[in-house]
């Protein structure tokens, strides 16, 4: 397994290509103690690469993901927008899309509603099953 100074510097390397790369940057994740970064043009593929880290051709940035997440916050602040109680919500750059957690009975009304009105034009949004809204992690106080 990889130690935690070699994934401190996967992940310094990471901040660092994410800086370097701005807008071309969509994601990154540890896979197989190999730092694998999502980017959206061939130069930010040969730097990512030319860092020692594995490229992956992303459909979308970091910001235009940013920019789906908030047209679908937007979205649901309509009439037009099924009522729900969103309990979790992130993106990826590795599928291009976002995902959000709700209520069981609210899946099917939402995934149909999105269907329809694409809120957020080409980014895919993918409504899965809540096990409960989200919760900060307990610290171990006094």
């Amino acid at each position: 397994t990889a130690t935690d100074e070699y994934m401190t510097d996967l992940l310094q390397l990471n901040a660092r290509l994410k800086t370097d790369l701005g807008s071309a940057y969509s994601d990154a994740w540890i896979e197989n103690n190999q730092l694998h970064v999502a980017v959206t043009s061939p130069e930010a593929e040969a730097a990512v690469t030319d860092a020692g880290a594995i490229p992956y051709r992303a459909r979308f940035s970091a910001d235009q993901l940013k920019d789906a997440v908030d047209a679908f916050k937007a979205w649901l602040g309509t009439d037009s927008a099924p009522r729900v109680q969103l309990h979790w919500l992130d993106t990826s750059g590795r599928t291009g899309s976002i995902t959000v957690r709700v209520p069981a009975d609210q899946v099917q009304p939402l995934t149909d509603a999105l269907a329809a009105q694409r809120p957020t034009g080409a980014v895919k949004v993918i409504v899965e099953e809540s096990s409960g809204p989200a919760t900060p992690l307990a610290t171990n106080g006094p």
